[in-house]
């Protein structure tokens, strides 16, 4: 489910923490990043617990509703189209969901009732908005749990702050969970029974390799490539370079070296965004123009086997 970019930004963040850390132990901070890994992997079932979690609420409200005298029979029919849907039942009904889910270390319902209340009034209104429920087609019964995830969750700064009071390590990981779990949603098909196999939590153990080697390989060559970028700098001291800058290009230039299947351009692009989200606005372009010199002396000296990007 990871790609290489949220794995860099993974091995960033564990790189500036070992960096600020008392001891410096390589070894914890290899462990935290391994941690970090699969708390991915927790979010996305952190999303799928939550939808259920709304599912069982609604149903507690369908039996309350049942025991009034009068009870409303609009709110009935709303309810009970949430207890049928397909995907929700899909959901319950799925043995490798359960027992992932037994497993799981957070619980939005004992952290955050409120939360829960106000995702369950959503959609019970989204529901309640559509004309006819009894003669809807499935492809639109699904849509209306796609169109809930989207706007009670995915685009809900409350429930992005419910991920954080969780886990901080989620505060990179939600809008590609997002992406992740409404894909597996969307995925749900009729034909599939309780059985049909979840997303994997590692669907490409190479990436994971890649970014363990990243971790110490950088760490291993900081010294060297500290040197190798002060090289490049005029009238300026590396001392004085923030060190948010400096890890960057620390792990773009490992790239370089021990990451042969990787183009150079695709490197240095990609260690731009990550400037982007961690560095100030004008350090794209300073780091942009050092990596550029870097690559090209390393490709003319034979450093390295890759055509300049």
């Amino acid at each position: 489910m990871l790609n290489r970019r949220q794995v860099r930004k993974k091995v960033f963040q564990q790189l500036y923490a070992f960096q600020q850390s008392v001891d410096g132990d390589r070894a914890i901070f290899d462990k935290k990043l391994q941690q970090s890994f699969k708390d991915f992997y927790q979010l996305f079932l952190f999303q799928v617990d939550t939808i259920l979690k709304v599912k069982h609420a609604c149903a507690k409200q369908k039996d309350i509703e049942e025991q009034k005298f009068n009870p409303s029979k609009s709110k009935l029919e709303e309810l009970d189209f949430i207890e049928t849907n397909p995907i929700l039942t899909f959901l319950q009904n799925n043995v490798h969901l359960t027992e992932k889910l037994k497993g799981m270390h957070y619980n939005i319902d004992l952290d955050n009732v409120e939360m829960l209340k106000q995702l369950t009034n959503k959609l019970i209104e989204i529901v309640g908005n559509i004309d006819d429920l009894t003669n809807l087609p499935q492809k639109q019964q699904n849509s209306v749990i796609f169109d809930f995830f989207d706007l009670a969750m995915a685009k809900n700064e409350d429930m992005h702050q419910t991920y954080l009071e969780n886990n901080l390590n989620w505060v990179d990981d939600v809008p590609l969970a997002n992406t992740m779990t409404l894909k597996f949603l969307k995925s749900i098909k009729p034909s599939q029974d309780e059985y049909t196999s979840l997303p994997k939590e590692i669907s490409d153990k190479d990436i994971l390799m890649y970014g363990r080697q990243l971790f110490i390989k950088t760490i291993n060559r900081a010294d060297g490539l500290n040197t190798m970028i002060e090289k490049e700098l005029t009238n300026w001291d590396i001392d004085r370079i923030a060190l948010v800058d400096k890890l960057i290009m620390n792990m773009a230039i490992t790239e370089f070296y021990d990451f042969p299947e990787i183009p150079l351009r695709v490197s240095i692009n990609e260690y731009i965004e990550l400037c982007k989200d961690y560095s100030s606005p004008k350090s794209k372009v300073f780091v942009n123009g050092v990596l550029d010199k870097i690559q090209r002396r390393l490709v003319e000296e034979k450093q390295i086997n890759k055509p300049l990007a």
